[in-house]
């Protein structure tokens, strides 16, 4: 018996890093040179491309939106570099919404609590929760304790951002 082919290979790009696609996928995509972007606000890297003065993303080319197309690509598992469909059995690359690209990122470098959605009030004295989502506010929701604080942060988000909810 022959051995298996891999589900997947590996795509090499600059700074050492390297880009995850799946086999039927691979063909194609090795016809390109692909380097490493560095997403400084998200502290990431992308695999890219260049064409003439533009660039193209793998994972955009991958889920076939062209540029100028306003929908995104989004990388469910928060692997940036892994450009597969599906991951054991889970999406992983799927098309959204800038909206739903936005709720399932994780917590910012900005954040002072560590936690997504959730700050420490020092007027009360109490964690605060507050979720947005398209220019809406839910909450604020206040708790004296941070697992009551957390708990709840996480089931809002998941009651507004749905299956792009990110905790």
């Amino acid at each position: 018996m022959p051995p298996l082919e891999p589900s997947y290979r590996e795509i090499p790009l600059t700074h050492g890093q390297v880009a995850i696609v799946d086999t039927a996928d691979y063909e194609e995509l090795s016809k390109e040179q692909w380097y490493a972007k560095l997403d400084k606000k998200n502290n990431c890297f992308y695999a890219a491309s260049r064409r003439g003065k533009s660039r193209v993303f793998m994972h955009r080319k991958i889920l076939g939106l062209a540029n100028g197309d306003p929908r995104q690509g989004d990388h469910r598992l928060h692997n940036t570099l892994d450009n597969r469909r599906f991951v054991n059995g889970e999406v992983n690359l799927r098309i959204a919404s800038r909206s739903e690209n936005l709720c399932n990122r994780g917590v910012q470098s900005n954040n002072q609590s560590g936690y997504k959605n959730v700050r420490w009030d020092k007027r009360d004295r109490k964690w605060y929760v507050r979720v947005y989502r398209l220019g809406k506010v839910y909450g604020p929701y206040l708790f004296k304790h941070l697992p009551d604080a957390l708990q709840a942060a996480v089931l809002v988000r998941f009651l507004v951002h749905g299956e792009f909810s990110y905790s």
